[in-house]
C-alpha cells in the first residue's frame, strides 16, 4: 500500500536557484516521492509533520567528505595544509576494518543529524577489500542516500569502487585522476559509459586539467577537487566544459590552502559545491560549511570590487544552491534530488530557527545560512522515510554509535602516538 505523509505549513524553500519560497506550504509525500507542493493540501494520509513556524529546505548534499575522519575529529587543530596530509596519511595505517566502520556509522548519523541526505564517502583510506567492506557495511546501514567513492590504495583492483549504499541503487560513482596515466583515462572512459559522474582531483599539478583535456574531453560530468592553485587556463577549461569545483573553504582557511581560490573561481565564472572536506581540522555541520562558504566568497568578492573588477557579490540564495541544486547536478542527480518539487524524491530538512539562538526570522533563506545548526534540524527525510524526527534518529542508537567510535578513538590514538582526551 502507498504511504502518505503530509509536512503541514513550514516556510519552504523549494529550490536555491529561484525565489519562489511558499511562506505557509504543505508537501504530499507518497512512498519516496513527493506528488503535491502549494497551499493547503488537502489529502488522506498516514502521517502528518506540523512543520508551523518551521523553515523546509532540501536535504543538503555534501559531495567530499571523508567518513572514517569523523572518528578523529579536530585531532590535529593548527595544522598547515601538509602537515594535515602528511598527519592523516599515517593515520591510515592504524585504522582496523572495525575502526573503519565505527567512523563510517558515525560520520553517517552525524550527517543525518545535521540535515545532509546525500553524502560522497570519499573513502581514501580504503587499504584493503575488508576496509571498504566496512564502509559499505556502515552507509547501508545508517540508511543515509550515499555513494561509496573509494579511491585509497585498494580502489586500484577496481573493488567496488564507486558503490553506491542505502536507501537505494544510485546512479553514482566516483573515479579519481591525479596525473597523466592512461589507467585512470581509461577508468573516466569506463565511468562514462555508465553515465556516471567522475572526479578529478588537481591538487598535485597546477596543469593537471590542461594535461588531462589533451587525453580526454572535459564534461559536465566531472568533479573537480583542489583546484584553487592550478593554471588560470585550466580553470577556463573547467567552467568552459560544463565542470563543478568542489570547494572546502574552511578546511583551505584553517590549514592555508590556496588562500585567493574563491576569486580565481569567480573570475572564471565556475559553478560550485560547498564540501566539507575532513573532520580532521575543521567543523563537519553543514551550515558552519555553509557560513564560511559566504563570509569568505563575499568578501573576496568586496575585495576584488574595491580594486575595480565588478565581481558579482554570491547572496545567501547563491550559497544556499551551492549545498543542494549545483551538488545535485554534478552527481547527476538533478533530477530526483536538490530541490523540492513534485516528481523528485523526499529529502528534506525541517529547521526550527528559535529566536533564542537564531534570532527572529526576517528571511528565511538568509537565516538558514547564517543563523542555522545541527541543532536546528527537527525532522530529516530520506526517500520519504523519516531518519530523524523531532530530533531524534530514528533507526540509529546515537548512545551505542558514540561509544563504539569512543572505543576506536583511544585505540586509534594510542596506536599512533597520541594520548586521548577523557571521554
Amino acid at each position: 500500500m502507498t504511504r502518505k505523509i503530509l509536512i503541514r505549513g513550514g516556510y519552504l524553500i523549494p529550490t536555491a536557484e529561484r525565489d519562489t519560497d511558499i511562506p505557509e506550504a504543505d508537501i504530499l509525500i507518497e512512498d519516496d516521492t513527493i506528488t503535491d507542493v502549494g497551499e493547503s493540501i488537502d489529502a488522506d494520509v498516514d502521517h502528518i509533520v506540523d512543520a508551523t513556524g518551521r523553515v523546509v529546505i532540501p536535504g543538503l548534499i555534501d559531495v567530499h567528505r571523508p567518513l572514517w575522519e569523523t572518528l578523529l575529529g579536530n585531532l590535529i587543530p593548527d595544522s598547515t595544509w601538509p602537515e594535515y596530509q602528511s598527519r592523516r596519511h599515517t593515520l591510515w595505517q592504524v585504522f582496523t576494518p572495525d575502526d573503519v566502520y565505527a567512523g563510517t556509522l558515525l560520520g553517517a548519523a552525524s550527517a543525518i543529524h545535521s540535515g545532509v541526505t546525500t553524502i560522497v564517502d570519499f573513502d581514501d583510506l580504503a587499504s584493503t577489500p575488508a576496509h571498504i567492506d566496512a564502509a559499505s557495511s556502515a552507509l547501508r546501514r545508517a540508511q543515509v542516500r550515499a555513494v561509496h567513492a573509494v579511491v585509497g590504495p585498494a580502489a586500484s583492483d577496481g573493488h567496488r569502487a564507486g558503490t553506491a549504499a542505502a536507501p537505494r541503487p544510485l546512479p553514482a560513482a566516483a573515479v579519481v585522476w591525479t596525473g597523466p596515466d592512461p589507467v585512470h583515462v581509461d577508468r573516466i572512459r569506463s565511468a562514462r559509459e555508465q553515465n556516471l559522474p567522475i572526479y578529478v582531483d588537481v591538487g598535485s599539478c597546477p596543469a593537471a586539467v590542461e594535461q588531462l583535456a589533451a587525453q580526454i574531453a572535459l564534461g559536465t560530468d566531472m568533479i573537480y577537487l583542489n583546484a584553487g592553485d592550478v593554471t588560470v587556463r585550466s580553470l577556463a577549461l573547467i567552467a568552459e566544459s560544463g565542470g563543478t569545483v568542489s570547494w572546502s573553504p574552511a578546511l583551505n582557511a584553517v590549514t592555508g590552502q590556496a588562500p585567493t581560490a574563491w576569486t580565481r573561481f569567480a573570475a572564471a565564472g565556475l559553478t560550485l559545491a560547498v564540501a566539507a572536506g575532513g573532520a580532521l581540522v575543521t567543523n563537519l555541520d553543514p551550515f558552519d560549511q555553509l557560513r564560511s562558504a559566504y563570509q569568505h566568497a563575499r568578501l573576496a568578492a568586496h575585495q576584488a570590487n574595491h580594486r575595480g573588477t565588478g565581481d558579482a557579490v554570491p547572496t545567501a540564495r547563491t550559497v544556499l544552491g551551492w549545498a543542494t541544486t549545483a551538488p545535485a547536478r554534478a552527481l547527476r542527480l538533478g533530477h530526483l534530488i536538490g530541490s523540492l518539487e513534485p516528481g523528485k524524491q523526499a529529502d528534506l530538512v525541517v529547521l526550527d530557527l528559535d529566536a533564542l539562538t537564531a534570532g527572529p526570522v526576517s528571511c528565511p533563506v538568509t537565516a538558514v545560512v547564517l543563523g542555522a545548526s545541527a541543532a536546528h534540524v527537527t525532522d530529516v527525510f530520506v526517500a520519504g522515510r523519516g531518519l530523524k524526527r523531532d530530533r531524534v534518529l530514528m533507526d540509529i542508537d546515537s548512545e551505542s554509535v558514540g561509544d563504539a567510535a569512543h572505543e576506536a578513538h583511544v585505540r586509534i590514538r594510542l596506536a599512533a602516538g597520541r594520548r586521548p582526551a577523557a571521554h
